[in-house]
């Protein structure tokens, strides 16, 4: 170490005092220590950043029931991983018992862990039309990414809409 980086310029008068010095010898001013404030500073940030982690509402640990869209419109899967647990697809069967048509559905699946805790979730919509009184099958949906933890999948219709009539 080279003895002019033993020396640092006063904030107050600019005269150069020693590094460990901890007033000024030109004016008596009283050195700053800027890194001590920086690392306190980022103590009590990370405190702060931390309890407000610990107070944020928690999920809930079990299931919740679907509220199906339509008791007319049901769904049935069989869902498994794909790319090396990375992926999820379904094999849907979608069966339309209601007296009209309807198209672009919506299907939702919720991932739970081993625990029962709600983990991750996706979505698809369906863009086709799935006729009155028929039932519809689609097979290996990409439903795109799953949580390697996930173990047990519930999927409902979320929504559709009604073919208008021609």
């Amino acid at each position: 170490m080279t003895s002019q980086s033993l020396f640092v310029a006063c904030s107050s008068c600019k005269a150069m005092v020693h590094a460990d010095a901890q007033r000024c010898s030109a004016c008596g001013a009283p050195r700053r220590r800027r890194h001590l404030g920086r690392w306190i500073g980022g103590v009590l940030l990370g405190l702060v950043v931390l309890s407000l982690l610990q107070s944020a509402p928690t999920v809930p640990n079990t299931p919740a029931a679907p509220s199906p869209v339509s008791e007319l419109v049901t769904l049935d899967y069989e869902w498994r991983t794909t790319a090396g647990g990375a992926i999820m697809e379904a094999d849907f069967v979608v069966d339309n018992r209601a007296g009209h048509p309807v198209k672009d559905v919506r299907i939702e699946c919720t991932h739970y862990s081993p625990s029962g805790t709600r983990i991750d979730s996706n979505s698809e919509t369906l863009y086709e039309v799935f006729p009155a009184h028929g039932k519809v099958n689609k097979r290996r949906v990409n439903m795109g990414f799953i949580h390697s933890q996930a173990d047990r999948t519930r999927c409902v219709i979320a929504k559709y809409s009604l073919v208008a009539p021609t």
